[in-house]
């Protein structure tokens, strides 16, 4: 939240500084992008937990299937709304990722269980 809001506040004056050009029209996408950059980490934690757990196919069925998700809304949403469009679009990506991949990590913790020496095997 902090970081929404230090962008909200400093982002534009700040980018305007140091490219000097003013980007003030493009506030709206940029905090999308920082909300979709929040969500991005949330789904990195769940792809790293999965990749700990040995389960790359169903990482790879996971960036699968929010690929295609990506590339049905981006073209809509760039053509009708422009840099929000590819901002939303992008929002959109992170999220039905960062769902899939938490979907899947929860299913794939509620099917392995502790064995007696503490490690963990597949359960039934």
């Amino acid at each position: 939240m902090a970081v929404f809001i230090g962008a909200y506040f400093l982002g534009i004056p700040l980018l305007n500084w140091l490219n000097n050009v003013d980007i003030s029209e493009y506030k709206s996408a940029m905090l999308i992008l920082v909300v979709a950059g929040g969500i991005n980490a949330v789904g990195a934690v769940f792809y790293n937990a999965l990749a700990t757990v040995r389960r790359q196919r169903l990482i790879f069925f996971g960036y699968l299937v929010a690929s295609g998700a990506a590339l049905a809304s981006s073209n809509f949403l760039v053509i009708h709304y422009g840099l929000n469009g590819a901002a939303w679009s992008f929002m959109l990506s992170m999220t039905f990722l960062a769902v899939i991949f938490g979907v899947v990590l929860l299913r794939v913790i509620l099917r392995e269980e502790p064995n007696a020496q503490g490690a963990v095997s597949k359960g039934k």
